[in-house]
């Protein structure tokens, strides 16, 4: 895989126009094998040879294969580890990633004695815009050193500008077990703008949030102008700083919508807000809407500035198998039928139909498992 990015950045004719697709088969791993930070590094360093507004990149699993392609991150002895970095230049832009099984394979890593990172894609710097993940999975990131601190991110980006998409995904058993430090997310976007998270399912973050919208400096709010829909967000948080997301009161313009929070723990809220630094006011025209709340140990959501709330409820989603992982609706659930058709997609996590006007909120449709 990586002489694969070697041969786009060094030697092949990109076209004028026309997305560049490299065929990742999913009869194996794609892990390195020896000892650098990442199993795959994309570092573009000429206008000529990198993806661009009419050529995207594309890295995505064969289409003649069903299933994902998986990007493991490697072992050995390097402090940080990594699956895909993408580098900080004005050429690592318009990328996607479809059919990709991002995995540090519930196995700690990083330099032992050090806070050593595991993370399944980083996104270095404020360069980067245009990313895309779709169909996608984000699991088993853990460190070597986590007693006091821990650094394990699904995605971690870093300053990039956005727009960042991310559709029909599944985030889940990420944070190191019994650590005692905050810092295990499935999504860690620290300055983006222009975010869209949808049909996606976030589950067993051992610790930390499912996604968080972290402040820069220079009271930078990140999440602006977003859409968070039809995602379902259950028993996260078991462990220290734990709940279901973290989102900054002083963005503007962010919808949560369609979407089931429930039976997350450790205190913090299902929807956790972090206060603008003063004197920076509260941000406007946000708001969630067609929530399911049930069950989180510090309650469904806090009071924040500048948000409305409106037709969420308040009662139990009805998984058809909580206890094995099957987050899919049985016949009475109240998030049957329960959205805002504006923010719904024609297809759920599964690819089945939506019927328009009628969608289910979360991740799935009724009957579609």
């Amino acid at each position: 895989m990586q002489r694969a990015a070697d041969y786009l950045r060094s030697t092949a004719a990109w076209p004028s126009s026309g997305d560049v697709a490299v065929n990742l088969r999913p009869t194996g791993v794609y892990k390195t094998t020896t000892n650098p930070t990442a199993t795959l590094y994309l570092g573009f360093d000429s206008a000529a040879r990198a993806p661009n507004a009419s050529r995207w990149l594309v890295w995505r699993r064969d289409p003649a294969y069903n299933g994902r392609a998986v990007i493991a991150n490697p072992d050995g002895s390097d402090a940080d580890k990594y699956g895909v970095v993408v580098s900080n230049t004005a050429y690592d832009n318009y990328m996607i990633f479809d059919g990709i099984r991002f995995t540090g394979e519930s196995v700690p890593k990083g330099l032992a004695g050090s806070n050593g990172a595991s993370t399944g894609v980083y996104l270095e710097g404020n360069n980067n815009h245009h990313f895309e993940f779709r169909n996608f999975e984000l699991d088993g990131f853990r460190q070597t050193n986590a007693a006091n601190f821990e650094s394990v991110e699904g995605i971690f980006q870093s300053g990039t500008s956005g727009p960042l998409s991310l559709v029909n995904g599944i985030v889940h058993d990420i944070a190191t077990p019994g650590s005692g430090g905050a810092g295990g997310h499935g999504l860690y976007l620290h300055g983006e703008t222009g975010i869209l998270v949808l049909n996606t399912l976030f589950y067993n973050m051992n610790h930390g949030f499912a996604f968080q919208f972290y402040t820069t400096t220079g009271h930078h709010y990140p999440g602006g102008n977003s859409i968070v829909s039809h995602c379902t967000f259950a028993d996260n948080g078991f462990g220290a700083n734990g709940g279901t997301t973290f989102l900054q009161e002083g963005a503007s313009n962010t919808k949560i919508v369609n979407s089931i929070i429930s039976y997350n723990q450790n205190g913090a809220p299902g929807l956790h807000f972090e206060v603008p630094d003063s004197p920076d006011p509260a941000g406007t025209g946000s708001n969630g809407d067609h929530l399911v709340f049930y069950s989180n140990a510090g309650g469904g959501r806090d009071n924040p500035s500048g948000w409305t709330w409106t037709n969420n409820l308040t009662q139990n989603p009805l998984f058809v198998d909580r206890a094995n992982r099957n987050y899919h609706l049985q016949a009475s659930s109240p998030a049957i039928g329960y959205t805002d058709t504006a923010y719904s997609p024609a297809v759920d996590l599964d690819g089945n139909p939506r019927p328009p006007g009628a969608e289910d909120a979360g991740a799935y449709e009724f009957g579609a498992g």
